[in-house]
């Protein structure tokens, strides 16, 4: 093993010199000498039985294999081809492919782009086209094609480790969230009918607008959108069934991939990887009460305690936080790069520029956290080396100037619902709400044991970062990089509020910059110490075992009803809420004790001490992951592992056929009218069924989601899907055709506003049988019609 993690710190005086990095010899990797069979072998193993999953979740196997020859041929396979010319060197391919099928799809971002601004959208494989034909005709670009000799790969325990990983990460998206999606799905998720809507939108308009709401700007991040439509250009596959069933899939392969090879490349050692990659993934806060904790939203919470869901549905409803994320981490892998001066030149800095740019528009949350990590790069740096990090600053310009544009010219400096409130999303943590002291509202007392509570589940999670704080590695720029993002997310979390809960989705950001930097500083800690592999292995699975039965013993002997602040009262309350939480503080300081004492007659305890009790408190939060998956598994075999609907909605009946047909009937420009608005029982403002299927604009439909309706929020406080239209002159011009019908109603329609078409829900006990005398029925499907304006 190495000694140390970090490289040396270079000279006051003078830079080192920048040399492309020359992978060395790994002590669990294998040389790569071309086409081994069994090294292939876990990837089958995955693809197979997942695929199989797929298919019999409703998606037909025309649709995989055009998707899937999209992906490879359109997507990964340039983008690999990219990486490694950018990169001037090329990997194994468990290390390259990941990180290139994120460059492919920040290269077809700005290809369609192109393509749809020009009317042709198909034209977007021209760019991976063009990529592969440059790099098979020009002979300094076909070594790219293979590994360079040398290079050393991943050893079979590496390989299906990870397709461990991946397998598990995707057989249970399968049997937990591809189950409920059939065909006919009825959209209650008021999200999916908003992504469906813009996907329409993008597969018609570039730049997009809000299309349930015409005119109104698109004020949210869309460029993950362009990747679905131009999938749906591409391979003439639905919109609906890309989005229910196939876009996450690559992504969710690629993720933990992507971590695994971003640790290797950064800290070394591809047991890092493994490490990091489940971490980020499987990493939950610690649930250590007996009696239940069940949100029925299952919305990620920011604390304590999410039952899984912090990852596993963020990756599933948010399209820009699971494309985003992808892009994200080859760019940390670049950046720590070029702040080591590994690396230099403009190839590089290419890549920056790219990926930031693309999740400019992907996923803005990114970006000031990402910033707030190169900022700490230069800060921790002057102490550390004496002088700045001028690659620091300069990727710190990039990403502001990125920032700057994003929310002036993409959000438009739309707040978006997210207001200055401290500490105001604990009312939202799930042991607030279940046991009511999120009623009180959350103050004194309740409020410091819940934050309290919070900030130790996430420390438990990341406890790896304590191997930062020995020697001089915060001067390691990756460690300042990655924990300056992740304590900005985690700061976003508590300092800020949204109406959605929408704070949150910093703290999901970070997790890749954490988990990376608990895998490294535990790695670090490893190195240090020198031991021997097989006695640090039985240790680490030693102290593994012990947090985890820790935990097991906290919840078995824990109360088993839950309190409640109108029962128990709220001081009571409190206590029984902090006590095992207490409880995990004590085990955890009984074990640094042992470590200590051990240490003392042990040298090999003594230097691995503070890595064993990090991943004793790591190890406490297995049983909590184990058995989020444990009870989706459970309940989808108590189904038979079929196909299921387990939410429904009010969508009026037909209105998926008749959006179809008014889509397959009508021009992109033309505008539609319809009488639906709210959403029953509640009758919310995030009506946006007829929108998505139809792909056409709206003058009005519902009205959620948009910056407007966000801004009331901060005026009035009540919730933007409950407000009012703002424009209520556009209303009732609009619903007049469908009320008070008359030919200056559908004059008024047709010439001021330029609607050609109208979506009725016939269902509407307010719609008056006289529409049809001021405009020609032209298709009806159960409870939806649509008629044309004469």
């Amino acid at each position: 093993m190495t000694a140390s993690l970090a490289p040396p710190p270079a000279p006051a005086t003078a830079p080192p010199p920048a040399v492309p990095h020359q992978p060395g010899p790994d002590e669990n990797g294998s040389p790569v000498r071309g086409l081994r069979w069994h090294r292939w072998l876990p990837a089958p193993a995955v693809a197979l039985p997942i695929l199989a999953l797929v298919h019999h979740y409703g998606v037909a196997r025309s649709d995989l294999a055009l998707f899937g020859a999209y992906v490879a041929l359109g997507i990964a396979v340039p983008g690999t081809l990219l990486w490694r010319a950018a990169r001037r060197r090329s990997g194994s391919l468990a290390e390259d492919l990941a990180p290139g099928l994120a460059v492919g799809y920040a290269v077809e971002v700005v290809a369609y782009l192109v393509a749809r601004a020009a009317g042709a959208p198909r034209l977007v494989v021209v760019a991976p086209a063009v990529v592969l034909l440059a790099f098979l005709a020009v002979p300094r670009l076909r070594r790219y094609w293979r590994t360079d000799r040398g290079v050393t790969g991943p050893g079979a325990g590496w390989l299906w480790a990870m397709a461990g990983i991946v397998g598990a990460l995707l057989a249970w998206s399968c049997v937990t969230y591809l189950r409920t999606r059939g065909a006919v799905y009825n959209f209650a998720d008021g999200d999916l009918p908003f992504h469906l809507a813009l996907i329409g939108e993008a597969r018609h308009h570039v730049p997009p607008q809000v299309p349930w709401v015409a005119g109104e700007p698109l004020q949210y991040h869309w460029y993950g959108y362009l990747h679905l439509a131009a999938t749906s250009w591409v391979t003439g596959i639905e919109p609906e069934t890309i989005l229910l069933k196939l876009y996450f899939l690559p992504l969710l392969a690629a993720l933990p991939l992507l971590v695994a090879s971003a640790a290797r490349r950064i800290f070394g050692g591809w047991w890092t990887g493994v490490l990091a990659a489940g971490i980020c993934l499987f990493g939950v806060a610690p649930e250590l009460y007996r009696w239940p904790l069940f949100d029925p939203y299952r919305f990620p919470r920011p604390g304590p305690v999410d039952d899984g869901t912090l990852l596993r549905e963020a990756t599933w409803i948010s399209i820009t936080q699971t494309f985003a994320a992808v892009v994200c981490v080859p760019l940390v892998v670049v950046l720590v790069d070029l702040l080591r001066r590994r690396d230099s030149g403009w190839r590089p800095w290419t890549l920056v520029v790219l990926l930031v740019a693309v999740m400019t528009g992907a996923k803005a949350t990114y970006l000031p956290i990402l910033l707030c990590g190169l900022l700490a790069v230069v800060v921790l740096g002057l102490p550390a080396h004496r002088r700045l990090n001028l690659p620091a600053l300069a990727a710190a310009g990039v990403v502001l100037a990125a920032a700057v544009f994003s929310q002036v010219v993409l959000l438009k400096a739309s707040p978006n619902g997210l207001l200055l409130d401290p500490l105001g999303s604990m009312n939202l943590a799930e042991v607030a709400r279940v046991t009511g002291l999120y009623l009180l509202p959350l103050s004194g007392a309740a409020l410091a044991v819940v934050t309290a509570l919070t900030v130790l589940a996430w420390v438990v999670v990341w406890s790896g970062i304590l191997g930062a704080l020995g020697g001089r590695r915060w001067g390691d720029p990756a460690y300042g990089l990655l924990t300056g993002a992740g304590i900005a997310g985690m700061g976003v979390v508590l300092v800020f509020q949204h109406y959605g809960n929408g704070q949150t989705w910093f703290l999901i950001a970070a997790r890749p910059y954490l988990s990376l930097a608990a895998a490294g500083g535990i790695a670090a800690l490893v190195r240090s110490a020198g031991a021997d592999r097989r006695v640090a292995r039985g240790l680490f699975a030693g102290a593994a075992a012990a947090g985890a039965a820790l935990a097991v013993y906290i919840v078995a002997t824990g109360r088993p009803v839950t309190p409640k602040v109108g029962l128990d009262g709220p001081e009571a309350t409190v206590e029984i809420v902090a006590g095992p939480y207490a409880a995990l503080l004590v085990g955890l300081a009984a074990a640094a004790l042992f470590l200590w004492l051990a240490g003392r007659r042990y040298r090999t305890v003594r230097r691995l001490g503070l890595a064993l009790l990090a991943v004793c408190a790591l190890a406490t939060s297995a049983p909590a992951a184990v058995d989020a998956v444990a009870r989706d598994v459970r309940v989808a075999a108590a189904d038979g592992f079929r196909p299921v609907e387990l939410m429904r909605s009010d969508m009026p009946r037909g209105a998926r056929k008749a959006g179809r047909w008014l889509r397959d009937h009508s021009r992109p420009a033309d505008l539609v009218a319809t009488n639906g608005h709210c959403r029953q029982p509640t009758c919310d403002s995030l009506h946006f069924w007829f929108t998505a299927f139809a792909e056409r604009r709206f003058l009005v439909e519902g009205w959620g989601f948009t910056a407007k309706a966000n801004e009331m929020y901060g005026v009035t406080g009540e919730p933007p899907v409950h407000t009012a239209f703002w424009d209520p002159v556009r209303l009732n011009h609009n619903d007049a055709v469908f009320h008070t019908p008359s030919a200056a109603a559908a004059g008024r329609l047709r010439e001021v506003y330029g609607v050609r078409w109208l979506f009725v829900d016939e269902s509407d006990p307010k719609l008056s049988p006289a529409v049809g005398r001021y405009a020609r029925l032209r298709v009806r499907f159960g409870d939806c019609a649509i008629y044309e304006l004469r």
